[in-house]
């Protein structure tokens, strides 16, 4: 009897696909160039140029900065649930100097760990912002996205912020603990107060004495225009203080 072989069929050699990519993945990393991931350059004591992305000792010569990472984004540390409430209702809170409730308002803020921009309420074109913004002359005032608040009190304050969805308790980020705050009217000049006030009534009485001289029409016509030109004084500096409003925009973006 013959004995019997049995056949083997061959078997393919060829690599399957998910190894050929995981090899080709491997190669390309080790191929890639140390400088490609460096942030500093420098020349050791003996001559060797290095690449790292660690600060280069004392003794380095020709020190260069390759790159630097971008600063994080404070935003990306809040809470999912702070971020939405300050997305939908952003805090402002409006100061002034010398304001001892102010003080306590922005405490408290920061100590819930609620996101806010402050604004400056120190010039004549700060105040008239504030008031063209629906607010009286009391500080501190807050705006909790569409809702005004006058004046400071805790309670209150809480009972708003967990009503649109801010957190009872988190912690507020150092970077935006430090964020100082910025005049409401953008490159507002402090003016005395007063002196508008003053001027209009420099203006309208030199105006009425004009108006009573018996020398004719020539002091009233000076006058008048010492008036006129008060008053486009005036005006000049309410245009320039609304065209500057724009760049109160909120800083912290979420």
């Amino acid at each position: 009897m013959k004995p019997v072989i049995a056949s083997r069929k061959s078997r393919s050699t060829k690599p399957a696909a998910p190894a050929v990519l995981f090899a080709g993945a491997c190669t390309l990393l080790l191929a890639a160039s140390p400088a490609a991931l460096a942030q500093y350059k420098y020349v050791a004591p003996d001559g060797t140029v290095t690449y790292t992305d660690r600060l280069p000792p004392a003794d380095a010569r020709g020190v260069t900065t390759l790159r630097q990472p971008p600063p994080p984004d404070p935003a990306a540390q809040l809470s999912y649930e702070t971020r939405m409430a300050a997305r939908k209702h952003p805090v402002t809170l409006y100061t002034t100097n010398d304001c001892l409730p102010c003080q306590a308002a922005r405490e408290h803020l920061t100590r819930r760990g609620v996101p806010f921009i402050e604004r400056m309420v120190n010039t004549a074109a700060d105040m008239a912002r504030f008031r063209e913004l629906g607010f009286r002359n009391s500080f501190p005032a807050l705006a909790i996205g569409a809702q005004k608040v006058f004046g400071y009190q805790s309670a209150e304050l809480d009972g708003m912020l967990t009503g649109v969805g801010y957190p009872d308790s988190a912690v507020l980020p150092v970077a935006m603990r430090r964020t100082p705050p910025q005049p409401l009217a953008a490159e507002s000049v402090p003016v005395p107060r007063g002196t508008e006030a003053a001027a209009e009534a420099s203006a309208q009485g030199e105006l009425a004495a004009a108006g009573s001289a018996d020398d004719g029409g020539g002091a009233q016509d000076a006058a008048t225009k010492a008036a006129t030109d008060a008053r486009r004084d005036r005006g000049r500096t309410q245009s320039a203080a609304s065209s500057a409003a724009a760049s109160t925009a909120p800083l912290i973006r979420f």
